[in-house]
């Protein structure tokens, strides 16, 4: 299906800035201010139990924005196998996906143009 080498030099380019490397980006840029700027909890759902459904929604937006990138490492004939097999695996470690994602993770900043 999958060989150890394509597990072994997959990637997902994720870098989850910090509030403070933003505003210096924002004041280094120049053409910005920044009015707002928060942390915020993307997942208020799992604030009560986690169920099977909530995985299977969480497992159809992150295949929606990254199975282009599985796409372009794996191949597209396996996108769909790979997903399903993940969100079973997934629906049996409810106890772990709640407990990892309780603090706000979601950085949200409102700039305006100078």
């Amino acid at each position: 299906m999958i060989s150890e080498e394509q597990v072994d030099t997959f990637n997902i380019p994720i870098y989850s800035a910090t509030p403070e490397e933003v505003t210096v980006l924002v004041v280094k840029n120049g053409c910005f201010t920044v009015e707002s700027m928060e942390l915020m909890d993307p997942t208020a759902w799992l604030k009560r139990p986690t169920n099977v459904e909530d995985v299977r929604h969480w497992m159809v937006c992150i295949k929606a924005t990254m199975g282009s990138l599985f796409i372009n490492h794996f191949g597209e004939h396996l996108l769909d196998d790979v997903f399903d097999r993940l969100t079973a695996k997934l629906v049996g470690l409810t106890e772990k996906i709640e407990s990892s994602y309780r603090e706000k993770v979601m950085l949200f900043f409102a700039l305006q143009r100078k």
